[in-house]
Parts: C-alpha cells; sequence; structure tokens
C-alpha cells in the first residue's frame, strides 16, 4: 500500500507506519504505459461523458504522463469527474485539498470529498475520512469516535488497513472502549486478509501473543504470525517502515523456531528466518543464517 500520503499513524506495538492515500487511476490498464496515445484516447472519452476516463486523466495530468503536468487541470478533473458522482474521481480530489496540490489545503473539504467516494462504495476513501478526523488539524476538528467508525466501514469493505487501524483504535481506546481483545481479531484479519494482507496486523497481532499484552498469551500463534510479518516484509516493494519492522519481526521469531521455544524446533525454518532478515538488510540476521548452514 505505498502510496502518496501525508498521513502516518503509529502502529501502538512495533512502530510499523500506514502511509495514506494518493490520486490513482481506476485500474492498472486506465494507464497503460502512461504514453501520448493513452492520454490522447482519455482526452476523447472524458470529452464524450465517460467520467471515469476524466478521472483517470487527471492521473495523468498529475503525475505528467504522456504530456504536460498540470496540478490544477488534474484537480479540475477529479471534480468534474466526482460532480458526476465517480468514486474515485472524489476520491483523488480529496487528495488534491488534503495534500494542498493545485488548490488551497484544505482538510474539511477533502473530508468531504473523501465522505462521497465513500458513500460510493470506495474503501479506501472511507478509510482516508478516517485519516483526517483521527489526525484533526487544517481545518477539521479532530473527531477519534468518527475515524474509528470510518474505520469500520473500510474494514467491513475489504479494506486491510482499515482493520488494522480500527485495531489500534481498540487497543489505544481511541473512539471506541478499549478492548484488547477485539484488536487482536482485528489484527489478526488484516494479516490474512486476501487477496491483499496489512503486514502490520501480522506484526502487531504477533507481539500482543507473545506478550500477553490483554489477551491470553500464546506463543506458537504469535510466532506464526511475525513469521508472517517476516515473510510479507520481504516482499518486493515493501516501504521502509514495514521492512524495518519486518528485520524485528524475523529476528524475533527465528530463535523460537531454532531453540523450539514454544513452538516446534524448526531449524531450517528458523534459518529461512534469519535469511529474510539478512534480505532485509540486517547483519545479525546473515551471521544467523550462515551460522545454522
Amino acid at each position: 500500500m505505498t502510496l502518496q500520503g501525508v498521513f502516518r499513524r503509529l502502529a501502538l506495538v512495533a512502530l510499523c507506519t500506514l502511509v495514506g492515500p494518493g490520486a490513482r487511476a481506476e485500474t492498472d490498464d486506465e494507464i497503460g504505459a502512461g504514453g501520448a496515445s493513452t492520454r490522447a484516447a482519455l482526452e476523447k472519452r472524458c470529452g464524450g461523458g465517460d467520467m471515469r476516463a476524466c478521472s483517470n486523466l487527471g492521473v495523468f495530468f498529475e503525475r505528467g504522463l504522456g504530456g504536460e503536468q498540470s496540478d490544477a487541470r488534474a484537480a479540475e478533473l477529479f471534480l468534474r469527474a466526482c460532480n458526476q458522482k465517480e468514486a474515485t474521481g472524489c476520491f483523488n480530489l480529496g487528495t488534491r485539498y488534503q495534500k494542498g496540490r493545485g488548490v488551497a489545503r484544505d482538510w474539511e473539504k477533502a473530508a468531504g470529498f473523501f465522505a462521497a467516494s465513500c458513500e460510493r462504495g470506495h474503501a479506501s476513501a472511507c478509510s482516508a475520512e478516517a485519516d483526517l478526523y483521527d489526525q484533526g488539524g487544517h481545518g477539521l476538528a479532530q473527531d477519534p469516535a468518527r475515524s474509528a467508525a470510518l474505520y469500520g466501514t473500510a474494514c467491513e469493505a475489504g479494506f486491510a488497513a482499515g482493520c488494522f487501524n480500527l485495531g489500534t483504535s481498540y487497543q489505544a481506546g481511541a473512539g471506541v472502549k478499549k478492548d484488547p481483545a477485539r484488536a487482536l481479531a482485528l489484527y489478526e484479519k488484516a494479516c490474512y486478509a486476501k487477496p491483499a494482507a496489512f503486514p502490520p496486523g501480522c506484526n502487531n497481532s504477533g507481539h500482543m501473543l507473545l506478550r500477553g499484552d490483554g489477551v491470553e498469551k500464546d506463543v506458537a500463534k504469535g510466532a506464526a504470525n511475525l513469521a508472517r510479518m517476516c515473510s510479507l516484509a520481504a516482499e518486493p516493494g515493501r516501504d521502509q517502515g514495514t521492512r524495518r519492522a519486518g528485520v524485528v519481526a524475523c529476528m524475533t521469531a527465528a530463535p523460537l523456531f531454532e531453540r523450539g521455544e514454544g513452538v516446534p524446533q524448526k531449524k531450517d525454518g528458523a534459518r529461512e528466518l534469519y535469511q529474510s532478515a539478512c534480505n532485509l538488510g540486517d547483519q545479525g540476521g546473515c551471521e544467523a543464517a550462515a551460522r545454522l548452514r
């Protein structure tokens, strides 16, 4: 989920980073190679009243794909699409006001556009609106209860990061009654979400279970979740915050499997975890993996 964003919500257990939303096209196919021919085709379709094409054309102007870069023109196209109830256009316009690109920064307006997108079924817009109310500022009052409710909407719609953030609300008691068991369930839902898991969910649930942090201690399950975090963090394209937390997860779970502490002893599994830490740039992981060869 590394998108252009301005919000960073720190996980309560291990400082994993969630990066908020930025302008997106409806599908990767709409962007293609981002060339002039694709841009021309979108211009034609937008002129003919295809609002999805207008929204995607706005992305081309935002990024300077296939021609001129213009934040102001991007904002105009997103507004045109949003006014015709095109959810992605509303979402993208929300990011304009969130970041102050092509328009004056105004989080109250950003929240309104995210809300319009959320109401039309855009799950990540629900989470983006929740981020604004979670933080507050730039003309918008902080509202933890509203933020938690919106994260719940995003989670129910299948947006794994929304489940994770709702979990942090329940763990901290922010806008909802504190409930570590509910937080754990939400973290694990994010961890094992399909088709796209959210790694910090594995991380937080793993550490909670290892420590018995407000929930019953379960070393085996905690180690399994941290091993999954380790594996997911090593995937290409992960942001640096996830990669750093991945090293901690790898190096926490590996000794448990190496020594058979609370889990069946699996030295090959431990070596793989150490090697993942090594691949993520940790010298201690490299040395431990070499030791077990």
